[in-house]
């Protein structure tokens, strides 16, 4: 009984090992296949990485490795050079006339990622606490001030978000938003989810035809729609019945509107 105990534990343990192995293996076979895709001169790169045989053996973890290379200067290249190139890139990221905005957001957020990555994240804590909003939380209240400053990345990032959205349709939104701020009345989105949901609304609104929330003062709004003096005729010429062309009267009250068209 003891023998039978003793083997079935040794077999327990090689089955174990096995398991934690060919899963380890999997990640590396990914690995291995991702890396026959990219160039030669990046492969090198990636092999030079003190975690290549630990972190990198992780496809998902290569994959942004390889992107965040692909988006760097090359190792040439002046490293405040390779700073202010991220920061270019970020700032004059625009959404395109016909992409989506879950294109656009993707591609925003992916660089966004490497902007965070040279910043840290400490850079914008010290911009939060800069901030007018952090000086109006009270000094005791550290539980607030912490909070805000873990959340002032996102709120950056949806500002930036609407800013390089489509103005072409978003423009009436922004408009709307800072005369509400003005008015001490603080819609800003703060997450780019919100911020995403808000330009989405705003761009149905704008494919309608006719339709316009932000018109000004006196200026009706000039969609299709049944009103006063639709149909009447320009130029101040008088209308004709058009079943018999006798300017006396209407259509509807002509006496020879129910004879056969032949007539």
């Amino acid at each position: 009984m003891a023998q039978n105990k003793i083997l079935y534990s040794a077999k327990l343990d090689e089955n174990m090992r096995r398991s934690a192995y060919f899963e380890t293996n999997k990640r590396t076979v990914k690995s291995n296949i991702m890396l026959k895709f990219v160039t030669k001169a990046m492969d090198i790169k990636l092999r030079g990485e003190a975690d290549f045989t630990t972190t990198l053996e992780d496809p998902i973890e290569l994959l942004k490795r390889i992107e965040r290379f692909m988006k760097k200067s090359a190792d040439a290249e002046y490293d405040f050079l390779d700073f202010w190139e991220a920061n270019q890139k970020f700032f004059a990221m625009k959404q395109g006339t016909t992409e989506n905005l879950m294109h656009f957001k993707e591609r925003f957020l992916r660089q966004a990622e490497v902007l965070q990555d040279l910043y840290g994240v400490a850079w914008f804590q010290d911009f939060a606490v800069k901030m007018k909003a952090y000086a109006a939380i009270a000094n005791t209240d550290t539980a607030a001030q912490n909070k805000f400053k873990d959340v002032v990345f996102e709120a950056v990032l949806a500002t930036g978000f609407l800013c390089n959205s489509n103005q072409t349709r978003t423009a009436p939104l922004m408009l709307d938003l800072q005369t509400n701020y003005c008015r001490e009345v603080d819609y800003y989105p703060k997450t780019v989810s919100k911020a995403q949901d808000m330009l989405r609304i705003q761009m149905e609104v704008s494919k309608t035809p006719g339709v316009n929330l932000y018109q000004g003062k006196d200026q009706p709004n000039k969609g299709k729609g049944k009103g006063k003096g639709k149909g009447k005729p320009k130029d101040g010429k008088k209308a004709a019945c058009y079943v018999c062309g006798n300017k006396d009267h209407m259509s509807p009250k002509c006496p020879d509107r129910l004879l056969p068209k032949t007539q």
